[in-house]
């Protein structure tokens, strides 16, 4: 049994005041396996389970891009949902990356825009304060086990407000939902 096992509990009313109390006999039984006794404290990480249908949507929103918006059409649904989260920084983490290669080729776009002397110049500023980090966006996982639903479908609703304003100014974030709820089952 692991001490990150996720147990199911339901919030109930006890003696008017909100309670968390086991949603089923096996979370029960798990409990006391793990010798919970009541009136114990307890520590725990709440999380609201995931919606599987919203999980649809989300995919149903990666199926419409690559059937709709332009440079999408190689990708897979799930591929367009991460390029989509990239492209908006929403479910997102980023990393500060120090990137060498990348500031010798910039290096020699400028010195072929610009000529040798401009290259120099940024050359030995890249030397003397050292590459600077570039910031790096990393689409965080959808899987359900990665996020809860509120996270999820602040996720959902940041892309369809991304796919809004950068393809669709036309529509809200609403709009593009419900296109998206029309959309085919996605295999």
């Amino acid at each position: 049994m692991s001490s990150r096992e996720r147990l199911r509990f339901r919030v109930a009313r006890l003696e008017g005041e909100g309670a968390l109390v086991p949603s089923d006999g096996i979370t029960a039984a798990r409990m006391r396996e793990r010798g919970y006794r009541i009136g114990e404290t307890v520590l725990a990480a709440l999380s609201k389970p995931r919606n599987p249908g919203y999980h649809r949507l989300a995919h149903a929103l990666g199926a419409m891009a690559v059937e709709q918006l332009p440079g999408f059409e190689r990708l897979d649904a799930h591929g367009a949902l991460k390029r989509l989260q990239v492209e908006s920084g929403v479910g997102c983490e980023e990393l500060m990356v120090r990137s060498p290669r990348l500031w010798s080729r910039v290096i020699e776009q400028v010195e072929s825009a610009m000529g040798r002397p401009f290259a120099r110049v940024l050359r030995e500023s890249l030397n003397e304060a050292g590459a600077p980090e570039i910031p790096v966006r990393v689409p965080r996982s959808l899987a359900f086990s990665s996020m809860d639903q509120s996270e999820f479908e602040s996720t959902v609703r940041g892309i369809a407000r991304h796919i809004a304003e950068a393809y669709w100014p036309e529509l809200d974030e609403d709009a593009v939902l419900e296109m998206a709820e029309i959309m085919p089952e996605v295999a």
